[in-house]
């Protein structure tokens, strides 16, 4: 993906991708959502909750 395009056109795997390695947030709108994407934002959700977890604990 060119930083320099105004738009581009990325794969639900590709988007699932991008959003699996965040670890504070995510923020993905569309119009619905497919459910690959919809896995990698649970898990990214999972992953930041055990991490803000342990961080409380800590």
């Amino acid at each position: 993906m060119s930083s320099a395009a105004l738009f581009c056109s990325l794969s639900s795997q590709s988007i699932a991708d991008l959003i699996r390695p965040a670890r504070q947030a995510v923020c993905y709108a569309e119009l619905g959502i497919q459910s690959d994407l919809a896995q990698a934002v649970v898990e990214t959700g999972k992953l930041a909750q055990r991490a803000h977890a342990k961080a409380r604990t800590a």
